[in-house]
């Protein structure tokens, strides 16, 4: 499902090393954890995975598909085979539970038309679904600021999953949680995922 050919990526505005000859392969329905100390790359890792970063040298195929080998356009429907889910929510505090999960469907809509929120009555629908799984159905007008921190990740979740990923990241998504929170989050997380794979930084 993942497949990590002599990844390199140097910040040259830093002219720091993150990652070096990376070599990794990740079956389907794996789930694989990355712990490591503060600064040594896991988070880099995961936004090369996620194309947010374009490595300095290497390849990353998801499900035998070169996400860096497409143009603007292909790779957006390339991308979207990954979620991921952001160590501080990266929700729109002023927004609602509903818009804010609405947004994970950029993979079927463009830029244009998220941005003047004009979805489908299909991405309503997807979205209601997946705000029921992660236990916010009757919060869709909620506006997100109103929200404890365990709503607000499950709202994070909503918007990862609505997109149907085949590979979904998690960057240290708990650490922002107290510990009974933290722990309560991890058994939902193993419900959440389905047939979905995680590359976690918990």
């Amino acid at each position: 499902m993942i497949h990590i050919q002599n990844l390199t990526h140097t910040y040259r505005n830093r002219g720091e090393e993150a990652l070096k000859d990376i070599n990794i392969e990740i079956g389907r329905g794996e789930n694989v954890v990355m712990i490591g100390s503060s600064g040594s790359g896991k988070s880099t890792l995961l936004k090369a995975i996620n194309g947010l970063i374009k490595p300095s040298s290497g390849r990353i195929l998801i499900d035998n598909e070169d996400i860096f080998n497409y143009p603007v356009k292909e790779a957006r429907k390339v991308r979207g085979n990954v979620g991921m889910i952001f160590q501080n929510f990266n929700l729109i505090e002023r927004e609602t539970v509903l818009r804010n999960a609405l947004n994970g469907r950029l993979r079927y809509n463009s830029s244009f038309r998220t941005v003047l929120g004009m979805f489908s009555k299909e991405d309503y629908q997807v979205v209601r679904e997946n705000l029921q799984i992660v236990g916010l159905e009757g919060y869709e007008n909620e506006q997100v600021a109103n929200l404890s921190g365990g709503q607000k990740q499950r709202v994070a979740i909503a918007r990862a999953i609505v997109n149907e990923p085949l590979v979904l990241l998690l960057d240290e998504p708990l650490s922002a949680l107290d510990y009974k929170l933290r722990k309560e989050m991890q058994i939902e997380l193993k419900q959440f995922h389905f047939s979905l794979y995680f590359i976690s930084d918990i």
